[in-house]
């Protein structure tokens, strides 16, 4: 009898093409999510830092305003702000001249950090964008993805607003 007439044979060689194609189906989406993501990433224009700490020293060192982004890696809002408005050349100078960025993923942090930061400033969604001054202080937030022009008028805002409280708390 010939392979192709044997049931048993037949059906062990469709069981390993069907494992080969999940295989290179999975392979397939792991690369293109993989590019998407590097894609992302290239196209930004702000000098994120993702260290909280780093960040806060940073800003208090140079009296410049903090900004924190809270996101999440499966946020569409989150992926929106990213390609629409991070990945503006103009947007990038404001906020990278303006103001330290921190980029909080919340996706990526212990759940104890996470939950700490998250009641700290009051964060029920993502995006959230939290300005503070160079000492700490909490001076404006934005929840939601916003267009270019919204989100530009808000750094320069709230970045003044930052950097006035700074230097009115400021000893004589």
């Amino acid at each position: 009898m010939t392979d192709e007439h044997n049931p048993s044979k037949q059906n062990k060689r469709n069981s390993r093409l069907t494992v080969l194609f999940l295989l290179l189906a999975f392979v397939g989406v792991a690369f293109a999510v993989t590019m998407r993501q590097q894609y992302l990433k290239a196209n930004e224009q702000i000098a994120w830092t993702k260290d909280y700490d780093k960040g806060l020293t940073e800003a208090k060192n140079q009296n410049m305003p903090v900004m924190l982004e809270f996101t999440s890696r499966n946020c569409s809002a989150c992926t929106a702000m990213k390609t629409q408005v991070f990945s503006d050349k103009a947007i990038g100078d404001i906020v990278n001249t303006t103001v330290i960025p921190v980029r909080l993923d919340i996706s990526e942090m212990d759940v104890e950090q996470a939950n700490k930061l998250a009641n700290q400033y009051n964060i029920w969604a993502t995006p959230t964008y939290v300005m503070l001054s160079p000492t700490g202080q909490v001076v404006g937030r934005s929840e939601g993805a916003m267009p270019k022009d919204d989100f530009n008028q808000w750094v320069q805002l709230t970045a003044q607003q930052a950097t006035s409280n700074s230097h009115s708390n400021a000893s004589p």
